[in-house]
């Protein structure tokens, strides 16, 4: 009946599929979202911007997590002077609480004239 001559039920079916699909898609990510939202927020990694979390994406791995002021900042006193970073998200602009991770080049101090960092 659907698919037949008269199978003028057809598109409107599909459309109607292919919309709660998206819906569907869109309430799980959400969710997704809140629930990983929510297990970071209770964190002091989270609000100092520096410390260690588990990864329950890779097993339970205890991964250290920084912002990069502080990476920046701990690796210049280390002797290096930060060129650029950038988020996971390039070419586009970065933004501070959706960014998962930071790619950053460094330079030993002494190998080339004083630049700032860049983003």
């Amino acid at each position: 009946m659907l698919a037949g001559q008269r199978g003028w039920l057809l598109e409107p079916a599909r459309f109607l599929l292919l919309w709660l699909r998206i819906a569907a898609a869109l309430v799980s990510s959400a969710m997704e979202s809140v629930l990983r939202l929510s297990r970071r927020v209770r964190r002091r990694a989270f609000w100092s911007g520096d410390g260690y979390m588990v990864d329950r994406a890779h097993g339970g791995l205890l991964t250290h997590y920084a912002v990069p002021e502080r990476v920046i900042t701990e690796l210049e006193q280390h002797g290096f002077r930060c060129l650029r970073f950038t988020g996971d998200d390039y070419p586009r602009h970065s933004r501070a609480y959706v960014t998962d991770w930071y790619y950053y080049v460094f330079q030993k101090f002494g190998t080339s004239p004083s630049s700032p960092c860049l983003l």
